[in-house]
């Protein structure tokens, strides 16, 4: 059980939840639960690690469509008609689903490969609804013959009707009865604007006054039949428009299960993400859980100090089979609390399946339990102190058993007297080690530091205090108890001496023995510390000898790489030197040989085989982010775009896309010119060209479009059948329909990924050229 507010949990998921991108994906990360097991936790977890690598990528997809699609997508399975809107909503889902698919198999790491698997090519699904859309959400005039041919009508109207006006108002008899020369519009009909009072002088309808009464909109009653006709036009568009929303809506509700699919894995994309950018700020790692219940957490820091931008102190805690209590002590704001909940947050990010904000080489229990005992428990509602409360919980704590279970307790029994305080914290400590609980606990109770039996468990922890500053340094010592100090930070906090003289003198005589023993201890402590502060600044200084090292051994390169510059330059200039003297004939007494031999030797030797790097930190040394390299992989140049990660895998740009490759397959471009035979094709020129004309061709020419059609469907079969691709499709130009019928066929057609008008070399207008769907 983890509360709301005693691990500050909460708090972490509300910032985890604002890296998500939609509303949905924010619900399911503020009620982020404990996994069922530990393989699920681990497999949760290392699907945020990998897709750290999408997130390398740049421009990520905007995820929050998924909140408008779910009610399209009901509305699509009750075989309801999709309207403009809904359609644009719709295309912009899939358009998103297509992008992410892309961007998932360039991570190549099993999340990004199994996410994508369950999103389909949506590419017939979209082009059907841009043949019916237009890119700013109008319904396009040619979505079928009919519509084309009634906007066509409505458009002749139109210049009718105005030009039949226009020569109303111009005539010499109308000057005294019109209010103005122009012609409008009134409730979808072409009007004139009349004098009131001359209305009956003017033949034709009233249709509307203005606001002042002082003008009358007529409709003359020559173009009456004309606005007749162009009302009827205008309603059998709309139905039109109606009937085709209608067959693309059915058309579009066949494909309801690969759309829910989609829905749900960007909704699992958008998760993921959110906890893998958490994971970013983090620096996160793997979590091991192990089977022998060992606890080891190495340089494990508090999430949330570390999301403010603190400096955070990072600590290492080991606990075992035989050590399965770590009982913490130290001076007030010493830091106990604080690694008290690191590890309660560490321990219940990896059980939710997070990386951790710890070292590799981490691993614990998969706790089903976590019971953390922290801050006030004081309970107005249940009439219950603090103390009581505390007591009310420990107790509660006493019926958990065996090592999957971890229990956090701060200042143990501490809000009562210190002698039965600390006896009732004995024994709950004794009840736990015989239990096999894993327990943190921290306490200032003096008789806790002291007298537990080395075959019990309990092992001491204590958060260093700087005697020389009079400060924390907030790093755990393990073995040893730590002080209280509770005189010295006084002293600090600028209580008066003769106040901390005289209450040194009150303490009882057990406890100066018991401050002196700990003093000794403190003095032990402070050798170790110093012994470590010199093995710090030993490592420290190797790791500055190393850095001169590697700088002098760059300096050698670029000065290396400047005299074989140089050296090239001098063996071009002979041998163009050469060539001229070949050219003036200055060399017919002389072979081939004889001018290899007059060549210099840096050209002689060199080859082909490219200046590698021989260790990371050599590759790290001579590639720089922005520095051009070939890569003997891909047989091309590409440019460095960061560092290698912890597999050895570099970002790299090749063309337009951001690819991974391995450091050791990558050379210095300037040695390593990729022949000809190696150079591979971009992902463009891989994808087959629609203007191939190298498969199969159906000429309909001169046919009705009802005869057409099903042959070019029965056409289609065949060739999806005997896997043929690059289909040509001869219709010639005529009257246009039977080109547009192919086309608005093929848009719909479930064999069909994308088809092209042919162009100038490939046929021209009058030949469609078609893929067919993998």
């Amino acid at each position: 059980m983890v509360t709301n507010q005693e691990l500050d949990w909460p708090e972490l998921l509300k910032i985890l939840a604002a890296q998500s991108s939609s509303e949905r994906g924010k619900g399911i990360c503020l009620s982020l639960d404990t996994l069922s097991s530990s393989s699920a936790a681990e497999k949760s977890a290392q699907s945020v690690i990998e897709s750290q690598a999408m997130l390398a990528n740049g421009d990520l997809p905007e995820f929050s469509i998924i909140d408008a699609t779910t009610p399209v997508l009901e509305r699509l399975n009750i075989r309801a008609v999709l309207d403009v809107k809904e359609l644009i909503v719709l295309r912009r889902f899939l358009t998103t689903a297509i992008i992410t698919k892309t961007l998932l198999k360039s991570c190549k790491n099993p999340w990004s490969e199994s996410v994508a698997t369950k999103l389909a090519d949506f590419k017939p699904q979209i082009s059907a609804i841009n043949h019916v859309l237009s890119p700013g959400g109008e319904i396009n005039e040619d979505a079928s013959p009919t519509l084309a041919a009634l906007c066509e009508e409505r458009r002749k109207l139109g210049r009718e009707i105005s030009r039949l006006l226009d020569e109303i108002v111009a005539r010499r008899q109308m000057e005294t009865y019109l209010q103005d020369k122009y012609v409008t519009n009134r409730e979808g009909r072409m009007v004139i604007p009349v004098k009131s009072g001359n209305q009956h002088d003017v033949k034709g309808l009233i249709h509307d006054a203005s606001q002042s009464k002082q003008t009358v909109f007529m409709e003359p009653e020559e173009v009456v039949p004309l606005n007749n006709r162009l009302r009827e036009v205008q309603i059998q568009i709309q139905d039109e428009i109606a009937r085709i929303l209608m067959e693309l809506s059915q058309y579009l509700a066949r494909f309801l299960t690969h759309f829910l699919n989609a829905d749900s894995s960007l909704l699992d994309c958008d998760v993921i993400l959110a906890k893998g950018r958490l994971n970013q700020r983090l620096a996160g790692t793997l979590v091991t859980f192990s089977e022998e219940n060992d606890f080891k957490l190495v340089d494990v820091r508090h999430p949330l100090l570390m999301l403010q931008g603190l400096d955070v102190v990072a600590n290492t805690v080991t606990l075992d089979k035989n050590h399965r209590v770590l009982l913490l002590s130290g001076p007030n704001a010493g830091g106990k609390t604080i690694l008290l909940k690191a590890l309660g947050l560490a321990a219940q990010m990896a059980r939710c399946g997070l990386p951790i904000p710890a070292g590799e080489g981490s691993k614990i229990p998969f706790f089903k339990i976590l019971d953390p005992i922290v801050g006030d428990l004081q309970s107005v509602d249940q009439n219950l102190s603090s103390f009581s409360s505390h007591m009310a919980r420990l107790s509660q704590a006493l019926k958990y058993k065996g090592s999957t279970t971890l229990i956090l307790i701060d200042e143990i029994c501490g809000a009562t007297d210190p002698e039965e305080g600390a006896a009732l914290a004995r024994s709950f400590i004794e009840s736990f080690c015989k239990q096999n609980v894993y327990s943190i606990v921290t306490s200032h109770l003096g008789p806790l530091k002291e007298n537990w039996p080395k075959d019990l468990g309990v092992e001491h922890g204590s958060l260093e205090f700087d005697s020389k500053t009079n400060r924390p340094t907030f790093q755990l010592l393990l073995g040893i108890p730590g002080r209280s100090l509770a005189l010295s930070v006084a002293a600090r906090l600028g209580v008066p001496q003769e106040v901390i003289d005289r209450a040194r003198a009150y303490l009882s005589p057990t406890s100066q023995q018991r401050s002196r023993e700990l003093e000794e201890i403190e003095s032990f402590k402070q050798q170790i510390l110093d012994m470590r502060d010199q093995v710090q600044k030993d490592r420290d200084d190797a790791k500055k000898a190393k850095a001169n090292y590697q700088e002098l051994v760059a300096k050698f390169r670029e000065q290396r790489d400047r005299w074989l510059e140089k050296a090239l330059d001098k063996a071009k200039s002979k041998i163009d030197n050469l060539i001229e003297d070949a050219r003036l004939d200055r060399l017919k007494n002389k072979s081939l040989y004889d001018l290899k031999s007059e060549l210099p030797e840096i050209v002689k030797a060199r080859s082909g085989g490219g200046n590698k790097p021989q260790s990371l930190e050599e590759f790290k040394i001579q590639f720089k982010p922005g520095t051009p390299a070939f890569s003997t992989r891909l047989g091309r140049q590409v440019l460095i775009q960061g560092e290698p990660d912890h597999k050895g895998q570099v970002t790299v740009l090749a063309d337009s896309m951001r690819v991974q490759l391995p450091w050791h397959g990558l050379v210095n471009q300037l040695v390593s010119d990729p022949p000809p035979q190696t150079i591979r094709r971009s992902a463009a020129s891989q994808s087959v060209a629609l203007s191939d004309e190298n498969g199969p061709e159906l000429d309909l020419r001169g046919k009705r479009i009802d005869d057409a059609l099903p042959l070019l469907e029965k056409w289609l079969d065949d060739c999806m059948k005997n896997q043929q691709d690059n289909l040509k499709i001869i219709h010639g130009f005529g009257t246009e329909q039977l080109k547009k019928s192919i086309r608005q066929f093929l848009s719909k057609s479930r064999y069909v990924q994308k088809w092209k008008a042919g162009d100038k070399s490939s046929g021209g207008d009058g030949v469609t050229w078609v893929n067919l769907s993998e």
